[in-house]
């Protein structure tokens, strides 16, 4: 079953719709689980990639993937119970900044009984969002750690930036989420901070959520991941790949 679009609308103009993802049995992965079983995965190529590189949508198992050395697999949390929650919750356990686990209040990311809260991993939001505190303390552990670069505040919704201007070799801290159930997943920089045309400036890639208390984690953080949804186990794999060789 598809619905048609008259008045698509959103952040980015061009797209013809949307092809829903979610655990809820309207969308295109539900429906599809007659046919491929209860897994999908893609992998979304970088925002610099050249336009003629594509990113790989893939119904049911991918053989390349689940045989991958670095395949790690986190649980998928919640949404189960209300059948109407489309959502893909994960719970984190802390947040690492160059290699320090910033002290964030554990109930910041704590799934309430209601769907309130908790943290959702999202194909469809572009850059990340951590509810606050997580926000607020994550962006100044960055502040404190990044050494050297003048600071830019030009920007209103992305901080910090920096000013990187004939730096051949930009190093900034490193960036990891530690979920509950131990698993790690590290980002390479190009998925954190974001280069701002010209490309003499970088922004972290990170934004708030103060009313919500949801967290996101977004697109720009998952390229060049293979991310592996598979709802008959209750797990998200992901495993570092150049999604323009998929």
């Amino acid at each position: 079953m598809f619905g048609c679009g008259h008045w698509n609308r959103g952040l980015f103009h061009g797209a013809a719709g949307l092809l829903g993802l979610g655990r809820g049995p309207l969308s295109f992965a539900s429906q599809l689980q007659s046919l491929y079983g209860h897994s999908f995965s893609y992998c979304l190529v970088d925002r610099n990639s050249d336009a003629n590189v594509s990113s790989k949508l893939i119904f049911g198992e991918d053989k390349n993937l689940l045989s991958h050395p670095k395949l790690t697999y986190t649980s998928l949390v919640g949404g189960k119970e209300n059948p109407a929650d489309t959502f893909y919750y994960v719970e984190i356990k802390s947040i690492m900044v160059g290699g320090e686990a910033v002290d964030i209040p554990a109930e910041t990311w704590k799934l309430s009984p209601e769907g309130a809260g908790g943290t959702i991993v999202d194909s469809g939001t572009t850059l990340s969002y951590f509810a606050d505190p997580a926000y607020q303390i994550i962006k100044e552990a960055f502040e404190k750690k990044v050494k050297g670069y003048p600071v830019v505040n030009d920007f209103p919704f992305l901080e910090p930036c920096y000013n990187v201007s004939g730096v051949e070799k930009i190093e900034l801290p490193e960036f990891a989420i530690v979920f509950a159930d131990g698993a790690v997943w590290d980002f390479p920089v190009e998925n954190y901070f974001i280069q701002i045309e010209p490309q003499e400036i970088v922004c972290l890639a990170v934004l708030g959520t103060p009313k919500s208390g949801l967290s996101i984690i977004g697109n720009y953080q998952q390229q060049n991941f293979h991310i592996l949804y598979d709802t008959k186990k209750s797990r998200l794999g992901y495993a570092p790949m150049k999604c323009a060789d998929v």
